[in-house]
This record gives C-alpha cells, sequence and structure tokens, in this order.
C-alpha cells in the first residue's frame, strides 16, 4: 500500500507527493515487490502508471473504496497468476482509513462492546448500547 500520503496545503505544487510517490515505488521495485496498491484520485495518480485496480482482475478490501479510486501498478516482478483480493493489515480498520467516510454511516465505536458498530445497527447481547464515539478509547 502507498497510502495514505499527503502533503501539507501549504506545500502543495513543489512536486513533494510526485516526488514521494516515485521514489516509494522505485524503493518497492528494488525490493521486488510485484504490485503496489493505493487509494486515490486517478487523476493524479494515472501519471505514474496507476490504474484501477478492478481492470487488472484485482478486488478492492471495501466497498467504502470507489471503483476508480481502487488503483495498483504492476511492477517488473509482477506474474499473471497474481490476482485476487487486496486484504488490509488491523490498523488500516483500528484508524479508519479505509474508503470514504460519510459522518452519518460510518462505523461508530461502541466502548461497552469494544466493537465498531454501523449507526441504528442492533447491539450485541448484553450491550446497553446507544454509546459510541469516533475513535476507539486509547488501550
Amino acid at each position: 500500500m502507498l497510502s495514505p500520503l499527503a502533503v501539507m496545503p501549504e506545500h502543495h505544487k513543489r512536486g513533494i507527493g510526485s516526488a514521494l510517490v516515485r521514489h516509494g515505488l522505485k524503493a518497492l521495485a528494488e525490493r521486488a515487490v510485484p504490485l503496489v496498491f493505493l487509494e486515490g484520485d486517478p487523476g493524479y495518480y494515472s501519471r505514474f502508471g496507476f490504474v484501477p485496480g478492478g481492470d487488472q482482475g484485482f478486488r478492492k478490501p471495501s466497498l467504502r473504496i470507489p471503483d476508480g479510486a481502487f488503483q495498483a501498478i504492476r511492477l517488473p516482478d509482477y506474474e499473471p497468476w497474481m490476482t485476487g483480493t487486496l486484504v488490509y493489515a488491523e490498523p488500516f480498520w483500528r484508524h479508519d482509513a479505509v474508503g470514504l467516510r460519510d459522518p452519518s454511516i460510518a462505523p461508530r465505536w461502541c466502548p461497552c462492546c469494544d466493537v465498531m458498530r454501523r449507526p441504528g445497527g442492533a447491539a450485541p447481547p448484553g450491550c446497553p448500547g446507544g454509546r459510541t464515539s469516533a475513535r476507539p478509547r486509547d488501550r
């Protein structure tokens, strides 16, 4: 995964983002990584060779990711048998760093159950329900 990647707005239009992407792709190719995925603006990332992952036979890890934003680039060590669904590591989910977030439908943390729940969703057995927050409590 090459995302999330960002440059502070006051540093935009200086080539910093492009340099980060190019450096990342070069470093990954040198490590024989066959594919790189990201979530991002196709208008921006297409200049580096990224194309929609679905067009290459890959499945996105969440429906919250718009089809065009789920992108991949094949590096020199890619082989045609490399297909399937991208699976995000747990920190992506824990920090709600997957896809678009609409506050009205975004999952919320239920501190009494220690789980993520959708607004209006049924509370697990034994949960008093109703209490949710945007982020997990500190552990």
